[in-house]
């Protein structure tokens, strides 16, 4: 009996060692496992960190660019504001951009302006002087038939209407914007006599590359209104209605006067012929 009880006793120790050594290893299988899931979790969290921070590199080498990058940038804008306000660069942009030309327009003083109607005024009123003083030696060879006093009188004719014309063209464009300035000051325009200046120079283009071949002179004059108004609204302030009314108000009181006018002649020579 004593045999068996010790027997059993011992059996029961061996148990309990076992399920104390099964459950030590147990222990340790799930530290183990806690600590690699914790060094996978991590890793893992190490990878997302290199990745969001190469992203965040790349997305700030694209946001600050380098100084020639800036340089070069610099340097394009400029070329491009060169390029559109040369001499050439303005006629094309008058045609091509009349609204961002003139939103953009960003001239102190009248000085280039001036330069850019002398230029054009030379030019237009060398064409119309030529034209004139070439009728004018056409019409003295048909009837005194002496090419010789007719080319002679034809030259001096045309350095009197040139000369004429060039001053009294530029004394006309100074009392123009003066005017026009005031008539802009009764509508609230923002902008000085400068600008009122440059504003006419540059909406005559037109008239002075087209304005002297007679069917296009109408088409030319027509674009030299459309001009005024879009020029008016960038650079004085004024509303593109009030803009409008301003120049084809006058406009159409004088074609209504100029049409009674002459419907008012017609009708008296009408009744003194008949």
């Amino acid at each position: 009996m004593a045999k068996s009880s010790t027997n059993k006793k011992k059996s029961t120790n061996a148990s309990k060692s076992k399920k104390t050594n099964a459950g030590k290893k147990s222990s340790k299988s799930t530290s183990s496992n806690k600590v690699k899931g914790k060094k996978r979790t991590t890793k893992k969290a190490a990878q997302k960190k290199t990745a969001q921070m190469k992203n965040a590199s790349q997305v700030k080498v694209k946001k600050t660019p380098s100084k020639k990058e800036k340089k070069q940038s610099k340097i394009s804008e400029t070329e491009q504001n060169k390029l559109n306000y040369t001499f050439f660069g303005k006629v094309k942009n008058i045609f091509a951009n009349p609204r961002e030309f003139f939103s953009n327009l960003n001239e102190q003083g009248i000085g280039k302006a001036f330069f850019y109607s002398f230029i054009f005024i030379l030019i237009y009123q060398a064409i119309l002087s030529l034209i004139f003083t070439g009728g004018a030696q056409v019409r003295a060879f048909t009837v005194l038939g002496e090419a010789r006093i007719s080319i002679f009188y034809g030259w001096q004719m045309f350095l009197m209407l040139f000369i004429g014309r060039v001053i009294w063209s530029i004394l006309m464009l100074f009392i123009f914007s003066l005017l026009l300035h005031l008539w802009i000051m009764i509508f609230r325009g923002k902008g000085n006599y400068d600008k009122t200046f440059q504003l006419v120079v540059y909406s005559r283009t037109p008239v002075w590359l087209l304005g002297w071949i007679p069917i296009v002179r109408i088409l030319a004059l027509a674009y030299n209104v459309i001009l005024l108004i879009v020029g008016t609204e960038k650079m004085h302030g004024i509303e593109n209605k009030t803009s409008t009314w301003m120049y084809l108000g006058p406009i159409l009181i004088f074609v209504l006067i100029a049409a009674l006018s002459w419907l008012f002649l017609f009708t008296n020579v009408y009744r003194f012929i008949f």
